[in-house]
């Protein structure tokens, strides 16, 4: 009897349903808003806990079987937002985007940096590898990441998600430049790999 109430209050995952590992700038807030409305008993492991923490959360879902999804978010349009972000939201200084991709992340602030991060350090597990995810949805189509909640927790599809905290990066091309460009492709190189984007635009 103990050691079941005990285990109540360390697993994180008890009576949960599924498992978001949430990753700033990738329409997040627009999808646990969702889940919220739907009542729907989730975990979240947002991007600016700790590494322990998110490694301990992916044991849980390896050792339950419990789905667990993030989504993702096109790197070149993703730098671009959080470099508007981090100026409009995080303190930062007004700085043109070669200058922000030029700051070492250990001179930010804890928020700057939350906000900057590649996106792979959000999700891998020990091993390095995303295999656990049971979905990993992407920015661009996140209405597929919606009907797949719906289908996997059984509830009906309603319509297109509202996008919240936008940063207006739609036009993040206009932006680049030979040097930013490959400022860009070295410092998110991994999740271009990981996730499928090219590095392209």
């Amino acid at each position: 009897m103990l050691r079941s109430l005990l285990s109540r209050f360390t697993d994180l995952t008890h009576g949960k349903r599924i498992v978001f590992l949430a990753i700033n700038k990738t329409g997040s807030s627009s999808l646990w808003t969702w889940m919220d409305e739907q009542g729907v008993p989730y975990l979240m492991n947002r991007y600016r806990e700790d590494e322990a923490r998110k490694l301990r959360i992916i044991a849980e879902v390896k050792r339950k079987g419990l789905p667990c999804f993030t989504v993702v978010r096109n790197p070149w349009a993703r730098a671009v937002s959080s470099w508007k972000w981090c100026m409009q939201e995080k303190g930062l200084a007004p700085c043109g985007f070669e200058e922000f991709l030029r700051i070492p992340l250990a001179s930010m602030t804890e928020q700057q940096r939350f906000h900057t991060l590649p996106q792979w350090r959000h999700v891998v597990d020990e091993h390095g590898s995303i295999e656990y995810l049971a979905h990993v949805g992407r920015l661009e189509n996140i209405d597929a990441t919606r009907d797949w909640l719906a289908d996997t927790l059984g509830l009906p599809r309603p319509g297109a998600l509202p996008h919240l905290k936008k940063s207006g990066s739609a036009d993040f091309e206009q932006h680049y430049t030979p040097v930013t460009r490959a400022l860009v492709a070295e410092a998110f190189r991994r999740d271009f790999e990981l996730f499928g984007y090219p590095l392209a635009y």
